[in-house]
């Protein structure tokens, strides 16, 4: 492939949001903002370290990270278990710190951050699986 492009915004009514929206009726009216990133032609499924992956294919999971605000702990190259790179133990991000599993709040009526008062919202977990085979 000779580009990769990471949705990272919506356009919806001359407005930029910059979250996914919450509405599907806001959502189909959305036009993404793409940015764009080299592509790469080579294989990844014979790669079991973070090195020997493509060079534009290690950008790609860092720009994720930097857009996302959490750092990538693995990558899968393949379906089979052996084609997981681990770029970082994931415990070990877990040092010397108390934390909760990563979760958001969704509110699914009106897209805003806020949602409306006594407006039932609900907590979703994310999970980031990053996928790099032909």
């Amino acid at each position: 492939m000779a580009k990769v492009r990471l949705c990272t915004a919506y356009r919806y009514k001359g407005e930029f949001l910059t979250e996914f929206p919450a509405s599907l009726r806001v959502l189909q009216e959305c036009v993404p903002v793409y940015e764009e990133l080299e592509g790469w032609q080579q294989d990844t499924i014979g790669a079991r370290t973070f090195s020997e992956l493509p060079v534009p294919a290690q950008d790609f999971v860092q720009r994720i990270a930097e857009l996302t605000g959490v750092p990538v702990v693995m990558v899968s190259v393949g379906p089979d278990r052996q084609q997981t790179v681990v770029l970082r133990e994931v415990f070990s991000l877990l040092e010397g710190k108390t934390l909760a599993p990563a979760s958001v709040l969704c509110s699914h009526s009106n897209g805003s951050k806020k949602g409306k008062p006594g407006e039932k919202r609900r907590k979703i977990r994310v999970r980031l699986r990053i996928q790099l085979w032909g």
